[in-house]
């Protein structure tokens, strides 16, 4: 008979203690009896308790779904238009909180440590903001708050996967031509037709990553004696899934590297004690066993009903595809061991837990008291709606009276006595003497002003209660917008609606999104190789990746911290601080201080990497990058001409062509000075007179011949 083979226990029987030899090693057999009658503890628990009905009356009021009410005696339909104030609450929060947490990529910063280079805490965040996109992780927290908001609680699971991949690849069909120059200068290449063709190649290669998956509250089984509302302080968790041939599959061939303690070699171990391949297909074919379903109430909370919208529950059959129809599996983890079990009859895994922790995180809306579940805005809000929508339809029924009104008939006039409907061109026939007063209309009462004061006095409640103020999430104006005519009326408000939408933010950061990124970093020494996280690092990086040590990355004490919407301010403040730290480390005074006394100097790139930080912009790769060989050449060309020695011969031509110039100058004045001597002369002699001289003057300035 094609059925899964069940262990040789009885799951519901009288667990040996002799079967338990310590937390963390248990028998097969107490493994499938602790798995099984602890999942059906916790299922009759949440059952008395109502969990799942409040859970279903919250996704009522959220839907809102439209009722059909009809006035007496008739079918005329009431007023019975809807509200969804809890739809429309839970939106608006929503995004809110979203745009907090995401408003940066990536939300969060490392804090290096004292002795811990800025490369490695660098590396880390790049890896880790490579990983948090891989996963989806907005994705994954958006559905997650949503839940959070709506049913009061959020549940994501997080772990650690490796496996080969299939990735298309493109690749030239053929090389540029290379044709060698004169050397020394590079070769040429040439395009050819086939050098711009490209073809797809088919490849495979190995993953590392972490996992981060919101689960659904309705199929996560949290230990009933859990008092606060952290996942982490339960003493187990069971996570319900419902798996397919497919997802058995994958399962049969993962292995997990463990330590013999004997020789202290690591081998290979199959994780999941699954028989073959063959054998789990037979279980999913005819005969086959029923699918193993929930307590009547809890599966009522995910069926679909005729007013509420769900998708087919998981346990269902949704395909005419025999592989492809669900097997329940419970994966049962505790801070010591996890425990899978299948169908309820049959253990499938049974190993110490690698982490030493429950990996689920979790965050609540409203804590309550002494309980792991929270209240949400279903139930918090939920009555203002009923009375919204109550009192509304109230007055449209009112209207619908003032507008269709009742009449009045006097006893024993001659008039028609079967019902009279008011219509266009109607004629009524009356005898007597007043046949105006045979038939009068009944006053109807106006609408209070009381019922709209009632309806605005509710939505100032909803506001208070939940913190969405619409005044300043939605843009609308609301009755208490007077509160805000003043400045520090609109501070006030918004101080406190932001209190509190941050509030649930805070919890988030604190209880989910910090130790997730503590586990994925801690996940990353333990099992990432570090060839794969340098190539990953290549891809974000560039070369700068090739500054980290990867002792320092193995040994570096990260500290996280989420850039929440609460730490907008903080931001704030460090881009005004920012900019006069880079005037005070301009002055060169400063500068040497810092090295004549404590032989520090300013790095100038981590200055232009904290202005990217702070500005948003993402390019610094594109603006600061390294230098190509021609500009490297030009630099040492600029640097030889700036050494000393190239100064002083710079300085000696200098001096050498004044001294030239000025010898230069002083030969023109003697030439100047000799043809002024001579000029001189003769100009003297030829004014002279013959008696003085003893001879006439032959020839002297202004001097012409006579014939």
């Amino acid at each position: 008979m094609a059925m899964i083979q069940p262990d040789n226990v009885n799951p519901q029987g009288q667990i040996d203690p002799k079967t338990i030899h310590s937390p963390s090693d248990v028998d097969n057999s107490a493994a499938l009896q602790i798995t099984v009658q602890d999942a059906k503890n916790t299922e009759t628990w949440q059952q008395t308790n109502y969990w799942g009905i409040r859970w279903r009356e919250a996704d009522a009021l959220y839907q809102s779904p439209p009722g059909v009410l009809f006035w007496e005696a008739t079918q005329i339909p009431r007023a019975n238009n809807n509200r969804y104030v809890v739809a429309e609450t839970v939106n608006t929060i929503h995004e809110q909180i979203m745009n907090g947490l995401f408003y940066e990529t990536p939300s969060f910063i490392l804090r290096p440590r004292p002795n811990e280079t800025q490369a490695t805490t660098r590396a880390i965040s790049s890896l880790i903001a490579l990983q948090l996109e891989d996963i989806n992780l907005r994705q994954e927290v958006d559905w997650g708050i949503h839940s959070c908001l709506l049913f009061g609680t959020g549940i994501w699971k997080w772990g650690y996967e490796n496996f080969e991949q299939e990735y298309t690849r493109y690749q030239r069909v053929a090389q540029e031509l290379q044709v060698q120059g004169p050397q020394p200068q590079p070769a040429n290449h040439i395009t050819t037709e086939d050098s711009m063709e490209f073809e797809e190649v088919e490849d495979t290669e190995e993953v590392f990553r972490p996992t981060f998956e919101n689960k659904d509250i309705r199929y996560i089984l949290v230990d009933p004696g859990c008092s606060v509302p952290d996942i982490r302080k339960a003493k187990f968790v069971i996570d319900r899934m419902f798996l397919t041939y497919r997802d058995l599959e994958k399962l049969a061939d993962e292995e997990y590297i463990v330590k013999d303690p004997k020789t202290g070699k690591k081998k290979l171990k199959k994780r999941y004690m699954l028989p073959s391949k063959e054998e789990i297909r037979s279980w999913f074919e005819p005969p086959r066993e029923e699918v193993s379903q929930p307590d009547p109430t809890v599966a009522t909370d995910v069926q679909n009903t005729s007013v509420i919208h769900h998708a087919i529950p998981r346990f269902r059959k949704t395909t005419e595809d025999p592989l492809n129809e669900p097997l329940e599996v419970l994966e049962r983890w505790d801070n010591d061991k996890v425990i899978t079990v299948i169908q309820r009859v049959k253990c499938i895994r049974n190993e110490p837990n690698e982490y030493k922790c429950i990996p689920f995180l979790s965050c609540n809306w409203w804590p309550i008291p002494n309980a792991f579940w929270g209240l949400g805005l279903g139930r918090v809000i939920g009555t203002e709606q009923r009375i919204q929508a109550g009192l509304i339809n109230a007055c449209l029924d009112l209207a619908n009276l003032i507008v269709n009104p009742m009449f009045v008939r006097s006893k024993g006039a001659n008039i028609q006595t079967e019902q009279i409907r008011q219509r266009i061109g109607g004629i009524i026939t009356a005898d007597g003497p007043n046949p105006e007063k045979a038939l009068t209309i009944l006053e109807q009462p106006p609408i209070p002003n009381e019922i709209l004061q009632q309806i605005a006095l509710s939505e100032s409640r909803v506001e208070k209660a939940s913190g969405a103020s619409q005044a300043f999430t939605s843009g609308a104006t609301t009755s208490r917008a007077g509160a805000a005519r003043s400045g520090t009326g609109a501070a006030a408000m918004i101080n406190a609606t932001m209190s509190r939408i941050g509030a649930t933010a805070e919890v988030f950061s604190r209880q989910v999104f910090e130790p997730l990124l503590y586990k994925i970093h801690e996940l990353n020494k333990r099992k990432t190789p570090m060839g794969y996280v340098r190539k990953l690092l290549g891809a974000k990086m560039g070369d700068d990746y090739q500054k980290f040590n990867p002792q320092d990355f193995m040994d570096a004490p990260a500290v996280f911290e989420v850039l929440a919407g609460s730490h907008l301010a903080a931001k704030a403040q460090m881009a005004q601080s920012l900019f006069m730290m880079i005037q005070l480390f301009e002055s060169p005074q400063l500068l040497q201080q810092l090295t004549e006394i404590g032989g520090k100097i300013v790095d100038v790139e981590e200055l232009f990497h904290m202005v990217h930080d702070i500005s948003g912009w993402k390019n610094y790769y594109d603006i600061v990058r390294n230098m190509t060989p021609e500009e490297q050449q030009r630099q040492q060309e600029k640097m030889q001409m700036n050494s000393p020695m190239a100064k002083a011969q710079a300085q000696q031509q200098v001096m050498q062509q004044q001294q030239s110039n000025k010898s230069a100058l002083i030969d023109q004045e003697n030439e100047a000075r000799i043809v002024r001597d001579m000029f001189r002369d003769i100009a003297k002699r030829s004014t002279e007179p013959e008696l003085l001289s003893g001879a006439l003057p032959t020839e002297g300035v202004g001097s012409q011949e006579v014939a």
